[in-house]
C-alpha cells in the first residue's frame, strides 16, 4: 500500500510539474517572434524546459509501470519537487521582467532594466535545475546499466546522452552569460 501511495505522489508531482512548466514555456513563446523582447537570461529556458518535461513524462511512465523501488520513487519525488520549486521561482521572475502585450514603451524599458538585475537569480535557478537534470540523468544511466527497470538498454543510453548534451548546453549558456 505504501508503494502505491509513493507511485501516486510521484506521478501527481510529475503531472503538476509538466503542467506548470508548459505554462512557463507558453509565456516565453509569446515573445518568440521577436527574440529581442526576451531577456537573454530566459532564452535557453524556452528550449530546455520542454525537454525536462519530456524526460519527467518518461519517468512517470516508468513509475506507473512499477519500475522503481519505493526508495527510488521517494528520491525522484524529491528531485521533481525541487524542479517544481525552481520553475515557480522562474515564473515569478518572468512575471516581473517580461513585458506583456500592450505594455507602453516606458514599461517595456523598465522591465528590460529589471531583467538585467535579475540575471544572477536566473543563473542560480538554472544552475540548480541543471543539478536536478544531472541527478535524473545519472539515475536513468545507472538504472539502465543495472537493468533495474524494464526499458531497453540502448534507448536509455540514447536518453542519457541527450540529457547530458542538454545539461552541458544548459551550463554553457549560463557560463557565457556570466562572461558576456
Amino acid at each position: 500500500m505504501a508503494e502505491a501511495l509513493a507511485i501516486v505522489c510521484l506521478v501527481s508531482s510529475i503531472v503538476q510539474f509538466v503542467d506548470f512548466g508548459s505554462k512557463v514555456v507558453d509565456r516565453l513563446n509569446e515573445f518568440h517572434s521577436n527574440l529581442d523582447d526576451v531577456p537573454k537570461c530566459f532564452r535557453d529556458l524556452k528550449t530546455e524546459l520542454p525537454l525536462l518535461s519530456e524526460t519527467l513524462k518518461r519517468t512517470k511512465t516508468q513509475a506507473e509501470g512499477n519500475c522503481f523501488s519505493k526508495f527510488t520513487q521517494e528520491a525522484i519525488l524529491g528531485v521533481v519537487k525541487g524542479c517544481q520549486s525552481q520553475v515557480e521561482l522562474l515564473d515569478d521572475l518572468l512575471e516581473k521582467t517580461l513585458p506583456k502585450t500592450g505594455d507602453s514603451s516606458w514599461r517595456r524599458g523598465k522591465k528590460a532594466l529589471l531583467s538585467v538585475t535579475q540575471e544572477k537569480k536566473v543563473q542560480q535557478i538554472t544552475t540548480t535545475l541543471g543539478n536536478y537534470i544531472r541527478t535524473l540523468t545519472y539515475h536513468q544511466a545507472t538504472s539502465s546499466a543495472t537493468g533495474t527497470h524494464r526499458t531497453p538498454l540502448l534507448r536509455n543510453i540514447l536518453i542519457y546522452r541527450i540529457q547530458m548534451l542538454i545539461a552541458e548546453r544548459f551550463i554553457d549558456g549560463y557560463r557565457r552569460q556570466i562572461r558576456g
